[in-house]
């Protein structure tokens, strides 16, 4: 009899394994377009639904920060801070350009910036977008550990936008994508 089971078993799971399981069809250029297309989605993120109390968040940007245009900033680069390959803290060695930011924020209250996140070629569109918020926020969080309130301090993800194509993560241009532009609005 326990034979008899063992080999009952071994064939449903053959052939449960040889069905397979209906894939999800590849969704359209339209379908990620808007929640409306295709009816709605339950796997949107809902603003509503994310709680400070477990870590997750959104933040709005703030729509009458000066200097926006099509989501890029217009006004003057004041530093360029470089990163490793896949790196987000700020080197020491970068200290001396943001310290002189700081500086120049200390004597015009009025000033504020904006911190644009850029990175190589390298990587996901999706992973850079995020590289490139992790360093912004690194550099306002140093920004605001030396005494610049965070309401003067905008972040901005550009991910790999702009970065030059197809060279070897070893070549200057390359190096030089890895950064975060600190631009001055006033």
């Amino acid at each position: 009899m326990k034979k008899v089971s063992l080999y009952l078993v071994s064939l449903s799971l053959s052939a449960f394994m040889f069905t397979g399981c209906e894939s999800d069809p590849e969704p359209s250029p339209d379908d990620t377009l808007s929640a409306t297309v295709g009816g709605p989605r339950e796997d949107w993120i809902n603003p509503d639904e994310i709680s400070p109390a477990t870590g997750d968040s959104l933040e709005m940007r703030d729509p009458n920060f000066s200097g926006m245009n099509g989501g890029l900033a217009q006004g003057n680069i004041m530093a360029s801070v470089q990163f490793g390959f896949d790196e987000f803290t700020v080197q020491p060695s970068e200290y001396g350009k943001l310290d002189q930011v700081i500086q120049y924020l200390n004597s015009n209250p009025g000033a504020r910036v904006i911190c644009e996140g850029r990175t190589d070629w390298y990587g996901t569109n999706e992973y850079n977008l995020g590289l490139g918020d992790r360093r912004a926020n690194a550099v306002k969080d140093y920004l605001e550990r030396k005494g610049i309130a965070a309401t003067r301090i905008e972040v901005l993800s550009l991910g790999e936008l702009d970065a030059i194509q197809d060279l070897p993560k070893t070549d200057p241009g390359v190096i030089g994508d890895r950064r975060v532009d600190v631009m001055l609005v006033e």
